[in-house]
């Protein structure tokens, strides 16, 4: 008996390559839109952090200028206290000549 094979459509030259090209491409292409869904998550949850962090460091930030100038008006009352002082001790050591009334009643202006 002779031994049969089965007929098989013969393949051109380089045909299997496209048929791996094919299977190629579906395989990077099913990579590819995993990747990049996991890419789109990641640069979401990327640019979620990057503005919590930036709205954190403009809450420092902004704190930061509240607590100079309340530094600022605490110098300035404690320079203040002391320059009246001063002036009032030097006053009653040479009251030899009184101010005037106008004088009395102007404010001091630094």
């Amino acid at each position: 008996m002779p031994h049969r094979h089965k007929s098989s459509p013969r393949k051109r030259p380089g045909e299997d390559d496209i048929i791996d090209l094919c299977f190629f491409d579906k395989a990077t292409s099913v990579s590819f839109l995993a990747k990049s869904e996991t890419a789109a998550s990641t640069l979401w949850s990327s640019k979620a952090m990057i503005e919590s962090v930036e709205e954190v460091c403009r809450d420092i930030a902004w704190g930061e200028k509240r607590e100079v100038g309340r530094i600022g008006l605490v110098m300035q009352d404690h320079i203040c206290r002391d320059l009246i002082e001063d002036i009032v001790t030097e006053l009653r050591c040479c009251c030899i000549y009184s101010l005037p009334f106008e004088a009395c009643k102007r404010r001091l202006l630094f």
